[in-house]
């Protein structure tokens, strides 16, 4: 064995260094162990200390000293005892403190955090491909949390040493951050090198802890001892990971030309031009052009573990297009991918990029293998699974019951014993009816019950949850009985006209700056080929648009072409430069921003409420408590939800309480812009089915093309060459297919 053969030679070596006679022989076996040990042995230093040692003290007396075992190399490598790119945390409880106990919440407890990296299973894989995990569950659940939770360390028992990459969903930018201490303008180039640098500062430091731990360790450690000697070699095998992994990172710092920062800003669809003018503000960009650059991050910033809160969000579909080649190509991008780990309400994203599903429910963590749709069913198939061995527990106990009561009726009979025996028999049935509540975790039957076998509420409630299971959509996510199911409920609108509620004549605006985002090499054929041009000055003119009573209509285009600002004037929250809007009488037009979860709140605190239910009070005096409740329930808000300070609500639940809000208005038009912006995908499917039953009209914005697919709107398209609104016969399909890559 290797073992046996470390040892001879060990032996051997340490027979000549005490044999002045023979240095020519130890001088052969050092050059050919260390030769050998030089490629396939992380232990090469220490074996030449341990030569040089034995050396110096000159005496067959010392301590003999073993070497082999399951190092780094040799069998250890193979074997792969340990992943130094894992991330497994066992007993994991994250909690959320509130200003009140009310408001504080318990997110996971006792759960099992396991992300393997893809050297794990691709051992023998040249090129492996990146493992790239989803993590799902309800808003308010925790996910946003326990990815912040991660990347600043405060989760007991997380790996140190393992390099993270963060990637929030909203990127948080002052405008009095537009430069730097220096004076320079921090630009979408400075500031993705800024990012960089934050990065690389943050990983060397993780990683320069985690080596003077390994350090303290080892120097407390007594290689005399052979158990303590297999420790050495465990964490001696660590430390000189960390230290290759410490030479990468410095040697990294050195190589980021500008070419490299500029060929991440322009993968992810920034325009040459704008992406080398050092003279605009990062803060200027719209929130999809700073959501790119800030995805470019991972494109230059090698790390162990990225994290991603909704990658997707505010992206147009050049952005998703790249968005899905970057998480998918990590290993053309760096020699090492990274493990991912993203939280995501794209459906169609995850679909095509996920290998594992993590869902977070019930307070802890479940893992499924393959993409959203995979996980669907696994988890039907575990609910169905687990209703019916329910329904067949319930049957047996009321099977058990009915027993216990026909023996109770029976008459005594007159012979000796007998009535001990009867209490024999129900003493029986009770001791099945103990095991099966046991098994069931229900608790036991109290010995006094004398009830007839009737189905308890409880029991048909089960019921009723497998035949709804059963009959439902299989591609749908199905809620267990503990869960209550997610809805948006919007009232109809009791107006009706008979025409058009919304007429737009040639409208226009001016840029408010000088800067195109059409990018040449990722653009659609329209625009490519399109001899149409728009008025210098103007970032969109010549608009026309009718909107009929009960329709629904979705604009799409680039991110930074004017999407926004066209809601905008159709909703008469501006006004445009040139042309008109009209709108029917008495039309009330209820407009959803971007930005509506943190205004909400921002405006909620400045005007002193505290909660959801204090603020629509403030909105809406003339409304009862009740029906302020009931709207709020409309939209999946419930009593402990309603009374919790505005601070610590979810983004979704935000997004909630902000739909609510509108709908006291009783509106018959519904703008929205990026609907689906801090929902999760239960809540986005229910917002889709809500506007789907609702009989008024709606304009949106969005490019989350599941979304799009099931509403079926009439799509139109802001082209930003041309500044017109084009019509999209074949609506999102057509649109996904114009799309060119070179």
């Amino acid at each position: 064995s290797s073992t046996s053969m470390s040892t001879i030679m060990t032996t051997a070596a340490t027979d000549a260094a005490v044999n002045v006679g023979s240095s020519s022989v130890l001088q052969r076996v050092t050059e050919s162990q260390l030769s050998s040990l030089q490629d396939t042995d992380s232990f090469a230093s220490a074996w030449t200390d341990l030569l040089q040692q034995v050396k110096e003290q000159g005496s067959k007396n010392s301590i003999p000293r073993q070497w082999g075992g399951r190092g780094q190399g040799g069998r250890g490598r193979a074997r792969r005892t340990w992943q130094p790119r894992d991330v497994v945390v066992d007993n994991i409880t994250l909690a959320f403190s509130g200003s009140t106990m009310a408001e504080s919440k318990l997110l996971l407890e006792d759960a099992t955090l396991k992300l393997l990296s893809s050297q794990s299973s691709d051992a023998d894989s040249s090129s492996p491909e990146p493992h790239i995990y989803a993590l799902v569950g309800r808003n308010g659940s925790g996910k946003s949390t326990l990815l912040k939770r991660m990347y600043d360390g405060s989760i007991p028992g997380f790996p140190p040493h393992i390099s993270k990459l963060y990637l929030p969903q909203e990127v948080l930018f002052d405008d009095d951050d537009d430069r730097n201490s220096d004076g320079s303008i921090i630009s979408p180039y400075l500031y993705l090198k800024n990012r960089i640098q934050q990065q690389e500062d943050h990983n060397s430091k993780a990683i320069q802890s985690s080596v003077k731990a390994l350090e303290e360790s080892m120097e407390s450690l007594d290689v005399s001892v052979p158990e303590q000697m297999d420790e050495m070699e465990r964490l001696s095998e660590q430390l000189v990971t960390l230290e290759e992994d410490l030479q990468g990172q410095s040697q990294h710092q050195d190589d980021h030309a500008n070419d490299k920062i500029l060929h991440a800003l322009e993968f992810m669809g920034i325009p040459s031009h704008l992406a080398r003018d050092r003279t605009i503000p990062f803060s200027s960009l719209s929130p999809g052009l700073r959501k790119k650059v800030l995805l470019a991050t991972a494109l230059v910033c090698p790390c162990d573990l990225t994290l991603l809160d909704e990658p997707s969000a505010h992206l147009d579909i050049v952005g998703l297009i790249q968005l899905r080649r970057l998480l998918l190509e990590q290993n053309i991008h760096h020699s090492k991918p990274p493990t991912i780990l993203m939280v995501s309400h794209d459906l169609d994203l995850v679909n095509q990029v996920a290998t594992h599903i993590v869902e977070l429910r019930q307070r802890t963590l479940f893992y499924y293998s393959g993409n959203y749709q995979s996980f669907i069913r696994q988890r039907r198939q575990d609910t169905l699974s687990q209703l019916r061995h329910d329904v067949n527990v319930h049957k047996q106990k009321d099977a058990i019951l009915g027993t216990i009561q026909h023996i109770k009726e029976q008459k005594p009979s007159k012979r000796r014993g007998a009535v001990k025996k009867k209490q024999r028999q129900i003493e029986s049935q009770r001791k099945r009816l103990e095991r099966l509540d046991q098994k069931e975790g229900a608790g036991t039957l109290p010995a006094s019950s004398n009830g007839p076998p009737l189905k308890s509420g409880a029991v048909k409630r089960t019921q009723q949850l497998l035949q709804q299971v059963e009959k439902g959509s299989k591609s749908k996510l199905v809620s267990t009985d503990q869960e209550k199911d997610v809805q948006f409920a919007f009232r109809n609108p009791k107006s009706q006209w008979g025409e058009p509620l919304i007429l737009a004549y040639e409208l226009g605006s001016l840029m408010n700056s000088t800067y195109t985002i059409c990018d040449p090499s990722l653009s659609t054929q329209e625009t490519a080929t399109s001899a149409i041009t728009k008025k210098e000055g103007f970032l969109f003119d010549y608009v026309d648009l009718c909107v009929d009573e009960g329709g629904c209509y979705c604009v799409l285009g680039a991110n930074g072409s004017g999407k926004s600002h066209l809601l905008r004037l159709l909703a008469k929250l501006d006004k445009p430069t040139e042309g008109e809007v009209k709108h029917a009488p008495n039309l009330d037009v209820a407009f959803v921003h971007q930005e509506l979860a943190d205004g909400m709140v921002e405006h909620g605190i400045r005007d002193g409420a505290m909660n959801s239910l204090s603020f629509l009070s403030a909105l809406y005096p003339e409304k009862t408590e009740q029906e302020i409740r009931g709207e709020l329930s409309s939209f999946g808000i419930g009593p402990l939800q309603s009374t919790t300070n505005l601070r610590f609500l979810s983004g979704g639940e935000r997004v909630r309480v902000g739909y609510a809000a509108l709908m006291l208005k009783d509106p018959q038009v519904l703008m929205l812009d990026n609907p689906t912006l801090n929902l999760d995908a239960e809540s986005v499917e229910a917002l889709s089915e809500g506007l789907s039953k609702w009989t008024g009209t709606v304009i949106f914005i969005s490019h989350d093309t599941h979304f799009i697919r099931s509403l079926d709107p009439t799509c139109y398209v802001l082209m930003e060459e041309e500044g017109k609104l084009r019509r999209v016969v074949g609506g999102i399909e057509t649109y996904l297919r114009s799309f060119v890559i070179q």
